[in-house]
């Protein structure tokens, strides 16, 4: 789709008319039945009475170079109607005349805190420095369970592609009893494009690394409710090392030395 500059989409989507700001929604890739919400009647039984178009609760917007070379684009994310979210990529147009959507991410995002925050970021891609992955997390759970996925997307021929993906967060938790205290279990990965490996010749090497550790305790405490504070316990930390391809433009698995011991200096 074509957009007009990024900044203008933001400052529509912060607009206080309701038709420019229902375009700028539409621009974003937020569907008609999301960029409108009912209003109702304070009757008993409330009816609808009416529509009025969202006003988004955080807007950002970031540029990066997502590909190849040195062009950055630019990423658009919206807060809104509670924990909803979407975020757009666009990329300028060859031809110099302004600007392409070429992606739209949406997240309910129910289970998270800090909506923004854990929905999308930005990482440092290993090749070509200084380029950068877009990095969205979309979670789940039921129960005293939690499950939290991650991406990495990079611009590959136009489109944006998943160039690696993993389970990012595995959380359960089981309340206790006077006889049995409460129990929970967390599985932790993080990946990291670019931590200096050793090398049996001596050399060291730049590798992405997949890092993982496992926590479990019984505790009844504020320690089993907040994230930075679980990752206290975590331990039996492996890791493995991925490099990049460039022909296939992404991450594989190699084997190699133990990417958890760094190079001694």
């Amino acid at each position: 789709m074509a957009w007009p500059s990024p900044a203008s989409i933001v400052r529509d989507l912060r607009s206080q008319d309701d038709g420019v700001r229902f375009k700028a929604l539409l621009l974003l890739g937020v569907s008609e039945k999301l960029a409108r919400i009912p209003v109702w009647s304070n009757t008993t039984p409330s009816v609808v009475t009416g529509s009025e178009v969202v006003k988004p609760e955080q807007v950002e917007l970031r540029y990066a170079a997502l590909g190849s070379d040195e062009t950055q684009q630019a990423i658009v994310v919206a807060q809104y109607v509670g924990t909803f979210a979407t975020a757009a990529v666009a990329t300028p147009k060859s031809n110099g005349t302004g600007w392409e959507r070429i992606a739209i991410f949406d997240c309910g995002c129910k289970y998270e805190r800090n909506v923004l925050d854990e929905f999308v970021s930005l990482s440092q891609a290993l090749e070509p420095s200084p380029h950068f992955e877009l990095v969205l997390r979309a979670s789940g759970g039921g129960t005293g369970i939690y499950t939290q996925n991650e991406a990495h997307f990079r611009l590959y021929r136009g489109e944006m592609k998943a160039v690696i993906s993993f389970v990012s967060r595995v959380q359960s938790f089981a309340t206790g009893t006077p006889q049995q205290p409460s129990h929970w279990e967390i599985e932790r990965r993080w990946f990291d494009p670019a931590l200096p490996v050793s090398l049996p010749d001596g050399r060291s090497e730049s590798v992405a690394v997949l890092v993982e550790s496992q926590a479990e305790a019984a505790l009844a405490t504020i320690d089993c409710l907040i994230p930075e504070l679980q990752d206290r316990y975590l331990k039996r930390i492996t890791c493995r090392p991925f490099r990049w391809n460039p022909k296939v433009f992404n991450y594989e698995p190699v084997s190699g030395p133990d990417p958890c011991k760094l190079p001694e200096r």
